[in-house]
């Protein structure tokens, strides 16, 4: 089979991680797969994730520099052109903004496009201009992957009828053995400093609840974004910026975080958390919002492998926490129990979902 994936770049993010490990299972099955960028060539932290892939992976550049009307419309016919070179039997687009490029480019194609949306298509896209776009174009696609089934119910019944879910896989080459020593005394959160989303200043001022109390532990933030001046605000507000900090993005978080007290993910919604799936595949206690659409809720059995608390709710966050610091014993048991992850989510068998789903798309 071969299948053309689509997506913006290959920098580090969660959708990204999730297309590669597709990918990579997807080659060692013997099938052929293409991956197009929409957004130009791999440069930088790119170079990384490219050296991830299977070699036989074929990348292509599909973007353009300029953002003018006239650049976009080239861009839809240059990827109209390589589409029709490529000759797949599927094209599978990865997110909602390179969904609604994609369909308007190949329409009128015989190819079957099967579009992912990789976040709460309730909240995300912002824009409203994409939003409408997406509700006018999805119809178009022949097939819909959502990772959770929160998200699919926000779609037509219609769409509902074609859709799938499968959560993303989690890789056990990349998961390091679980710690068994002291831990250090860290409490962890990663992903982009988008507080919009990730809903730092909500775990900024559940620490400043437990700092007295527990003066010898510090909050650390791995990750990088356009809101990193306003959270500094924030932890010089709070007057902990000897106890918060935010040493930005870590290429390889699973080996950073495996021996830190706590992971904790805050966030206002999310898809299928992937700094979620990591801290429990190496065995950390994990504190999570029970956010939209659903990813949080599908991975932790509150109060077995670890602790679910409301969103936006600070007091509730700081019980959490201060319960996970306050009971070693029962929260490594929980832990332990959160590696099973490891088995759940096995690349080969989230791979082996998609590509079920793919086939029933390919012309016989």
């Amino acid at each position: 089979m071969k299948v053309a994936f689509v997506i913006g770049s290959l920098r580090f993010s969660g959708a990204e991680r999730v297309l590669i490990s597709i990918a990579n299972e997807m080659t060692k099955k013997g099938n052929q797969i293409y991956i197009l960028l929409l957004n130009g060539i791999l440069t930088g932290q790119e170079e990384t994730y490219k050296d991830g892939l299977d070699p036989r992976i074929i990348c292509i550049d599909a973007g353009l520099a300029s953002s003018n009307s006239f650049s976009k419309i080239q861009r839809m016919l240059n990827i109209r052109k390589i589409i029709d070179k490529v000759h797949p039997d599927v094209v599978v687009s990865f997110g909602v903004e390179c969904n609604c490029i994609l369909l308007p480019a190949l329409f009128g194609c015989r190819f079957p496009i099967v579009v992912s949306e990789r976040n709460d298509p309730k909240i995300y896209p912002f824009k409203r201009t994409l939003r409408i776009r997406r509700k006018i174009l999805y119809w178009s696609a022949k097939g819909y992957v959502f990772q959770t089934e929160e998200a699919k119910a926000f779609f037509s019944t219609s769409i509902q009828s074609r859709a799938t879910v499968i959560p993303n896989p989690v890789a056990a080459e990349n998961i390091p053995t679980p710690y068994f020593g002291e831990r250090r005394k860290d409490i962890v959160s990663v992903g982009r400093l988008d507080d919009k989303q990730k809903n730092y200043k909500l775990l900024f001022r559940a620490f400043a609840l437990l700092a007295s109390d527990y003066p010898e532990y510090r909050l650390v933030i791995y990750g990088e974004g356009p809101d990193r001046p306003e959270l500094e605000a924030e932890i010089t507000k709070l007057n902990l910026t000897n106890r918060i900090f935010m040493p930005g993005a870590e290429a390889d978080v699973p080996h950073r975080i495996r021996d830190a007290a706590l992971f904790v993910l805050s966030s206002n919604f999310e898809g299928m958390p992937n700094a979620l799936i990591e801290a429990m595949a190496v065995g950390m206690p994990v504190v999570s919002t029970d956010c939209p659409c659903g990813g949080p809720n599908f991975l932790i059995k509150h109060g077995e492998n670890g602790t679910l608390v409301p969103v936006d709710n600070i007091q509730a966050l700081a019980k959490s926490v201060r319960d996970v610091l306050e009971n070693p014993v029962a929260t490594e048991k929980m832990a332990q129990e959160a590696r099973k992850i490891l088995q759940q989510l096995a690349p080969e068998k989230i791979t082996l979902m998609w590509e079920q789903y793919i086939e029933g798309f390919v012309e016989r």
